[in-house]
This record gives structure tokens, sequence and C-alpha cells, in this order.
């Protein structure tokens, strides 16, 4: 049976929703496949602070970043006659193996101007899509609305496509750090908190107009801040009733969502959307953009509002009636999609094998 070895440059970048999928998914896989199934190749001289039992690390070529991953990865896979695994939208065009795609936001560049920047960026995403579409023996998204977006983009059949969900476990691992509320002058249960990487489809700018309605409400928001992506009416360093709180840690950041009085994500695109489902884990409401994802994802335990309203009344809105977000926690894990995945992957090892 054919080898798989996962592309690790997501080891060498910025940890955002993306990685953070990656991480988890290889960490519950170490544990359920067979020693020597699985590889995860990473740039030589890449520290790499996971433990891992059954999956092999391997260091290879001298390349960094992308053409590490279009070379130095390539050529590893190709010299072990093995299949590649990505999972952060990206792999080797040319022979991209198993491909995860989370979703499809540049096609909707015209929603988001402010976000597309150059043509050539999204024509650039554009081709690398379709050649990993093309060439991949198979896709993997985080979602079923994901999947049917990439179904209605580039007309994948179904059994090419796979669903493999985000979830939430790796926040029983993070220590919470309650000394933010003093550092920050908060009160437990008396803030409405948001955090996320801010750009323009994230839709922050629907915290600040909120906040600018409801004066008497504290707003806590967590993340890098650039002017462009908010209304330039609005200065958020002068709002007395918002708490920009910049940077965090993970375990501040857990502080923050444990002892807010709801978490807020008015978010116009996702693909999955962990944050609100970390907030269920630790009992917050959460009051989330009603978009396909979401309805998806969340069903009937969470609190629906229209990302372009800014006159929604937050306190009469969480007296509506949610179910309790329990069953929405126990639907996803981290294990039962790693063992999804591995059963597609030895099925796809052992079909590769025979030819």
């Amino acid at each position: 049976m054919k080898k798989i070895v996962i592309n690790g440059l997501f080891l060498t970048q910025q940890l955002s929703g993306v990685q953070r999928n990656a991480i988890e998914l290889v960490k519950e896989l170490d544990k359920i496949v067979e020693k020597d199934f699985v590889e995860i190749a990473v740039p030589a001289g890449t520290e790499v602070s996971l433990q891992l039992c059954n999956i092999r690390i391997a260091h290879c070529g001298r390349l960094k970043g992308r053409l590490w991953e279009q070379i130095s990865f390539l050529l590893y896979v190709m010299k072990n006659h093995s299949i590649a695994l990505n999972f952060c939208n990206t792999a080797p065009l040319f022979m991209p193996g198993i491909t995860m795609i989370c979703d499809v936001i540049f096609k909707h560049r015209d929603d988001f101007p402010q976000e597309a920047q150059k043509y050539s960026k999204y024509l650039s995403r554009e081709i690398q899509t379709r050649f990993l579409i093309a060439l991949s023996k198979k896709i993997l998204t985080i979602s079923n609305f994901s999947a049917l977006e990439i179904k209605k983009f580039y007309h994948v059949s179904d059994d090419k496509l796979i669903v493999i969900p985000c979830a939430w476990q790796h926040y029983q691992n993070i220590e919470s750090d309650d000394t933010i509320l003093d550092t920050l002058h908060l009160k437990s249960g008396q803030y409405y908190f948001a955090m996320s990487n801010i750009a323009k489809h994230k839709n922050f700018n629907w915290v600040l107009q909120v906040a600018k309605n409801n004066l008497n409400t504290k707003f806590v928001i967590s993340g890098s801040y650039n002017k462009r992506y908010f209304d330039a009416d609005i200065d958020i360093k002068r709002m007395n009733n918002i708490v920009y709180a910049g940077y965090v840690t993970d375990e501040e950041a857990k502080g923050l969502m444990a002892n807010c009085k709801a978490f807020l994500s008015p978010t116009y695109y996702e693909g999955f959307g962990i944050p609100p489902m970390e907030a269920l884990s630790l009992g917050r409401n959460i009051i989330i953009s009603d978009i396909p994802v979401y309805r998806e994802i969340y069903e009937d335990c969470a609190h629906y509002i229209r990302p372009d309203d800014y006159t929604i009344n937050l306190e009469t809105l969480l007296l509506e009636n949610v179910s309790k977000g329990k069953k929405i926690i126990d639907k996803y894990s981290w294990q039962k999609s790693a063992m999804k995945l591995n059963g597609e992957l030895m099925a796809i090892a052992q079909k590769a094998s025979i030819f």
C-alpha cells in the first residue's frame, strides 16, 4: 500500500483557522494510523513541536515557503512513490495528490472589493484552484456549504469531494487566563466579545456600528487593526464602550471567551467557523450571521443576525429561546473527522497500489 506524505508547510506559518485544522487533524490521525503509513514532510531546519508516535517527521529540501512546496516537497513525494496530502488550500500543482480546499471566498471578490486587491492575485488563485481540482485524486473540504460552493464553481463530482469537518476539542488543552479581565478593566458577563483575523468579509464594522448605537453596552474586540476595513467615520480607539484588545494569546482569548455575555461573529462568509464552536464548548451564547454555513453547523443553537443590520437589540435577541449547544459540540470532534479521513486515505492508497 502506498504511503501518504503530508505537506507540512503549515507548520512554518502563522496560526489561523486553516493551520489549526491541519494541526488538530494530524494529531488525531497520529493516534489511529498504522505506523509508517503516514509521514509529514517539512523544510529542512524546521522545528516541529508536535509530539507524534505513528507519523514520522521527515525534513527535506533547502528551499522555503511556496518554492519548497512546489519543488522540494514534490520531489520528496515522487522519490518515495507516495501520495501527497495537502491541508491548506495549496499543493504541488502538477502532482497534488489529495488536496483540502477550505473555501473559495476569492470567487466572491465583487462582494468584498476592499479585500479583492489586484486582479492578478485573484487570477493566480483561480488558476491554481483549477489545477488542483483537475489533478487531485480527491478534494477535501470542511463543510457541506463549502462542498456545494466547489461543485457550483468547478463542477466537481460527488465521488471526488469529501467533507471532513472542523471541531473544537483543542480548546480543552488551553488554560484560561482570566487575568486579562483585570488588565482590560472588564467584569465577567458584562461585555460582548468578537475575535477574528481582520478582513473585509469578517465584518468587524458591524461590531463598531452596533456599538455606536448602544453606547451603554461594552464590546471587546480582539485581532489586528486596519482602519481601511472599518467605517472611516468611526475611530475605534475613541469609543468609550469598545475595548480594543489587539493581539491576545490563546489563554487570554479563552479568558475573554469564557467570561463574555455572548460571542459575536457577524461574518459575511466562512468555510466553517471554529470560534463560535469554541464559545459553545464554554457554555457561552453565540450571536452569529444568518448565513448558510452557520445554519448548517450551528442549527438552532445560536442567535442569528443579518450582517448588515446595525439596529439589532442584543439584549432582546438573547431572550430568544435557543437549543443547548451540547448537541453541536457532541456532533463534531477531531477524532471523528480523523477517523473518516483515515478511512479515505487507506482506500485511496490501496487503490493507487493496484495500478
